[in-house]
């Protein structure tokens, strides 16, 4: 799915790098030494969920544009006193237009000057 997912995006002019899981795209994340501008992941995936990499990269202090997939409910950032502007879920199924659509939108949220994107 990450393959499809991938080439539909970059048919559309956008840049990708993929991982097998969560636990790969942080360890990819914490070695990049330029600004990644947005993160899609699925809900559910091996060694480490989406919501575990939403509030590791959280955790880090990172700024990160945040896409989450996911079949099923979500409570991603439910217990925030705000929700995070940087977080949006697309729920499955969805079609390209719908993902392209998720990706341009969250891309147009500003990140503040002086918050870390890296």
């Amino acid at each position: 799915m990450r393959r499809v997912l991938g080439r539909a995006l970059e048919r559309f002019g956008y840049r990708v790098l993929s991982a097998a899981d969560g636990a790969e795209a942080l360890a990819a994340l914490e070695q990049r030494h330029w600004a990644v501008d947005l993160v899609i992941s699925d809900a559910n995936m091996p060694k480490m969920t989406g919501p575990e990499l939403y509030r590791a990269l959280r955790a880090s202090g990172r700024a990160i544009r945040f896409l989450s997939t996911s079949g099923g409910p979500t409570r991603l950032n439910a217990d925030a006193a705000e929700p995070d502007p940087y977080l949006r879920v697309l729920p499955k199924p969805w079609t390209v237009e719908e993902l392209v659509t998720a990706v341009r939108d969250l891309l147009n949220v500003p990140v503040p000057a002086g918050v870390s994107d890296r």
